[in-house]
């Protein structure tokens, strides 16, 4: 497991081009009610015009619901993948200018009040990008391996995030983990990526326990 914060990148040899995605960490999470939260001095990765950050969101699925809306340092982001009909988790992503800085504020609204949701980790991708692949899996109770292969292009990255209401430590293949934790009481979440070569890749987690309303967000990040 690499510790929050730390600096992790997937990289791929250049063809026509490659990404870089550099995972920031910078896990938050409040506990009120309401739909709307805002959480302050988020990493944003190095500063420049072209750079794309996005953001792994988690939340203790209570009263269900999807995510409405995420603005990163002002920039209303693209909401690119997340389970239904309860979003455990949410892949967001914007293209946030230079002037925003280092660091800055993140604002998460759901279409639903709940009490405790927020952001388990940040990626910084150094330029713009298209989705060119998504996808997700909700499982409301059990145990087993949530999966999805997504389609690829050579230099890009998948990114993806997973959690679920409560505790338990998860195992991934196809990708590289970022973030294993339990961030806040009831949620469990973690976080990889991988670089991409053109070919389908598929990416699967599975939990060491059985949290329920758990769910898996994949997206692939290609160059524009």
């Amino acid at each position: 497991m690499i510790p929050l914060g730390m600096l992790a990148s997937a990289r791929v040899p250049p063809s026509g081009g490659t990404l870089t995605a550099t995972w920031l960490g910078g896990t938050q999470f409040q506990d009120t009610s309401g739909a709307t939260k805002t959480y302050s001095n988020v990493p944003l990765g190095p500063a420049s015009d072209a750079r794309t950050v996005v953001v792994a969101v988690g939340i203790r699925v209570g009263n269900g619901g999807l995510i409405a809306s995420v603005t990163i340092a002002g920039v209303t982001a693209t909401i690119d993948a997340q389970p239904s009909p309860h979003a455990s988790v949410a892949l967001a992503r914007a293209q946030v200018p230079a002037s925003a800085g280092t660091s800055g504020t993140v604002v998460i609204t759901k279409f639903s009040n709940e009490w405790v949701f927020g952001i388990l980790g940040v990626w910084h991708i150094d330029a713009p990008v298209a989705v060119t692949d998504s996808d997700w899996v909700y499982v409301g109770s059990g145990t087993g391996t949530m999966s999805r292969t997504l389609t690829t292009s050579p230099g890009g990255v998948v990114l993806a995030a997973a959690g679920g209401y409560g505790s338990a430590t998860w195992t991934w293949a196809g990708a590289a983990e970022r973030l294993d934790a339990n961030p806040y009481t009831n949620i469990s979440g973690t976080a990889a990526d991988a670089a991409t070569t053109g070919a389908d890749l598929t990416i699967s987690v599975t939990p060491s326990a059985a949290p329920t309303s758990r769910g898996l967000a994949v997206a692939t990040y290609s160059l524009t």
